[in-house]
């Protein structure tokens, strides 16, 4: 599970997918209420899925482990939190290779978010610049 490329991916989604039929099927469900976060691998897979939206989540969270490939840069905004420690040994906050997968840089990763969220919002950085 929780592969990031090819058909891993699309049956880690649809694993999600059959979850939260379940969960809708034995419970009262808000279903525009309903979030994805993830940690680790589960942070890149969250936010591989705020790119795709395919399952229609209203925002993501993700803690230690940025993702970014092309196919984010043309997709449509979405609300994100992303956290990530500057002392991370195993995702490095500068990027480079990891037990994941050669991770781009916390700071670029959310310049590419920023260029893709909607107007008005920002972050910070590590250094404490906004973007």
């Amino acid at each position: 599970g929780w592969g990031l490329s090819g058909q891993n991916y699309l049956n880690d989604v649809a694993a999600v997918r059959r979850i939260l039929a379940d969960v809708e099927a034995r419970a009262c469900v808000d279903t525009d209420r309903i979030y994805a976060a993830g940690f680790s691998n589960g942070s890149a897979f969250a936010l591989k899925m705020s790119c795709r939206n395919e399952l229609d989540f209203r925002a993501f969270a993700a803690v230690s482990a940025p993702y970014w490939s092309r196919e984010c840069a043309d997709s449509a905004p979405e609300p994100v939190l992303y956290m990530h420690g500057t002392k991370d040994p195993t995702i490095r906050f500068g990027g480079g290779d990891s037990i994941i997968a050669p991770t781009v840089s916390v700071n670029s990763f959310l310049a590419h978010r920023a260029s893709a969220t909607a107007p008005g919002t920002c972050g910070w950085s590590r250094n404490g610049n906004r973007w």
